[in-house]
């Protein structure tokens, strides 16, 4: 198996990874076809940059620039999709705007995932800080009330 990602951080597992004859040829057979298509189908711009990465995450190599979705072919139980470079100057140009606006956009998301995790965190210090000061002047009342 191996796990790779894509510009807006999905990770994805297919069987090889692999480049044949200068395209790009990815195995899958745990995932339909519909989905394998949905995957690299009018998605240039976050295909772009294809990181391999370990079993554990760890990044391992960088595919760039293998946009162009050539079809999907069974083999077997497994799909195989192609894909190629993009050899158009200009539409490398914009595939790399659209890939630069993609990475914002997620880092942006990720960033509010991230904001609203403190802000929770955050509210749960609060009232922890309240039940202390509370137990706190209870604890004050009750030495003070038997004085």
């Amino acid at each position: 198996m191996q796990k790779f990602k894509i510009v807006d951080g999905s990770v994805y597992k297919a069987d090889s990874v692999e480049i044949v004859k200068g395209n790009l040829e990815i195995v899958f057979s745990d995932n339909t076809a519909e989905e394998v298509q949905e995957i690299f189908k009018d998605q240039k711009a976050n295909l772009s940059t294809i990181v391999l990465l370990t079993e554990s995450g760890e990044e391992s190599g960088y595919l760039y620039d293998y946009v162009c979705y050539s079809g999907l072919f069974m083999v077997g139980d497994s799909k195989k999709i192609t894909l190629t470079k993009e050899t158009d100057k200009d539409s490398i140009r914009l595939t790399n705007a659209e890939a630069a606006a993609l990475e914002v956009k997620t880092l942006v998301s990720q960033a509010e995932t991230n904001i609203l995790q403190a802000q929770i965190k955050l509210e749960d210090v609060e009232a922890q800080i309240t039940d202390t000061q509370l137990a706190v002047v209870e604890l004050y009342e009750s030495i003070m009330g038997g004085a």
